[in-house]
């Protein structure tokens, strides 16, 4: 495997690791709250199913949004694209040496 192929899969394991961690510190809340409350335990997975469906929905947005900006960028700058029409065009980033 190329040392870019590892790198790419690193940094998709270090976004996805990233992301769960949330995840799992907002269920452990919710469960302590559910426990703090004394909501009986059959309540824990119906709310589980909702907050999941709903946290993975928000930081699913927001790491598609990450992952087109980050694709989008030219290595080196951090300058966020202009919002163009992608219908219109697509602006393909070629490194100097491989420009013809």
């Amino acid at each position: 495997m190329p040392d870019d192929d590892k790198s790419l899969w690193r940094e998709t394991a270090q976004i996805i690791a990233i992301n769960l961690f949330p995840w799992v510190i907002s269920v452990l809340i919710l469960r302590g709250l559910l426990a703090l409350l004394q909501i009986p335990n059959a309540v824990f997975i119906p709310c589980l199913i909702v907050w999941s469906s709903f946290f993975f929905f928000v930081i699913g947005r927001f790491i598609i949004e990450v992952l087109r900006v980050y694709e989008t960028t030219p290595p080196g700058t951090s300058e966020r694209p202009a919002k163009t029409d992608p219908k219109r065009y697509v602006e393909i980033y070629l490194p100097p040496d491989r420009k013809s």
